[in-house]
């Protein structure tokens, strides 16, 4: 055969299930159900998409039904866009194990401090979250840590839970500024961490150090 006539090899067919189909219609309908409320205005795809972990085109694609969406995707954007994850799941048995997740309630958590270290009194965000004991906000007051966290936002920081490699966390050494790190590795009480936006700044956070007044893990953003 001549080599003009060979057929050139084509890509295999992306298959996506038809639960993943009507799941992106969902999340699509929620999406715009939250852009259209007070909450989202000033929520754009890009934003939506560092706060869940992917990037801007993957999240539109997310929306248009152009890729599969896993469980874990689902249970996330379900606590961006602050809707019903019963609801958001129903009827579709690729995603019926999330029917066993706790479902989200609305809760008030205090502002404690800001990330330059200044107290906060009398403040509270309302957030959608599962059982999280203490929770408690910090008030993004720098523009260190852009375009991962804003200026005027708040994190939400769970100090019990335990720190795993990838977290983003936070920590304050006595009553100074705090700092916010992703865990590299963790020995004992030892953890390696980096700063999220800047290569380069590393630091070593000792668990057990005395002079931590506030440490825990990053579990959010609040606009």
């Amino acid at each position: 055969m001549d080599k003009s006539q060979k057929s050139k090899p084509t890509k295999p067919q992306r298959i996506i299930s038809a639960d993943s189909i009507e799941m992106s219609k969902r999340i699509n309908n929620e999406w715009r159900r939250y852009k259209n409320g007070k909450l989202g205005s000033e929520l754009t795809q890009k934003n939506a998409a560092e706060q869940i972990g992917v990037s801007q085109p993957m999240f539109n694609q997310m929306l248009n039904g152009a890729v599969s969406i896993n469980p874990m995707m689902v249970l996330s954007v379900s606590a961006l866009l602050r809707c019903d994850l019963g609801a958001l799941v129903a009827g579709l048995k690729e995603y019926k194990l999330l029917n066993a997740v706790s479902p989200t309630i609305g809760k008030e958590i205090p502002v404690s401090i800001t990330l330059s270290g200044k107290p906060v009194l009398n403040r509270v965000v309302s957030i959608m979250t599962h059982t999280m004991s203490g929770a408690f906000a910090v008030e993004i007051d720098t523009d260190e840590y852009s375009p991962r966290y804003s200026n005027g936002e708040y994190a939400i920081i769970d100090p019990l839970a335990k720190w795993e490699t990838g977290n983003q966390v936070l920590v304050r050494y006595g009553k100074g500024a705090c700092i916010i790190r992703v865990v590299s590795s963790i020995k004992g009480d030892e953890v390696q961490t980096y700063h999220p936006t800047e290569v380069g700044v590393n630091t070593t956070v000792d668990l057990s150090d005395p002079s931590i007044s506030v440490c825990g893990l990053i579990r959010g953003v609040q606009f």
